[in-house]
């Protein structure tokens, strides 16, 4: 009777692990669908390391803004008609505490540096011929 409790014992602690990972793995299946992130590739989640979204004011954070330790959802950007920027805002695009969208990029693109989050304040168009 000793074994057959301890099987049984086996097979529940097996059962709730397999419960546990496949909710985890619903979640997190659902944020990348969400996201629009190709996967393998750019993760859905992304944790905010620097106070560089933070208003002097609230030094301390507030609801509805991005500080440090905060995770985000990156969503895809295909094209640049998804981005609002702070210069395009309306009533209906108040974001994070402000006007405009919230973007996540590399600096320079270079995939070896820290992702810059910062909010899209305008469009800033490099012209090749005149360096400017």
């Amino acid at each position: 009777m000793g074994d057959n409790v301890k099987a049984q014992k086996r097979l529940s602690t097996l059962i709730d692990f397999l419960i546990a990972i496949s909710i985890i793995a619903g979640i997190m299946g659902t944020i990348w669908l969400y996201s629009d992130q190709p996967f393998p590739g750019s993760p859905p989640l992304v944790v905010i390391e620097t106070g560089s979204m933070m208003h002097d004011d609230a030094p301390f954070g507030r609801i509805g803004t991005i500080d440090p330790g905060d995770i985000v959802i990156a969503k895809a950007v295909h094209s640049r008609g998804d981005i609002i920027t702070s210069a395009m805002h309306s009533a209906k695009c108040k974001k994070y505490g402000g006007y405009g969208d919230v973007i996540i990029y590399r600096p320079l693109g270079k995939e070896d540096e820290v992702p810059i989050i910062h909010r899209a304040i305008c469009w800033v168009e490099y012209d090749e011929k005149s360096k400017t």
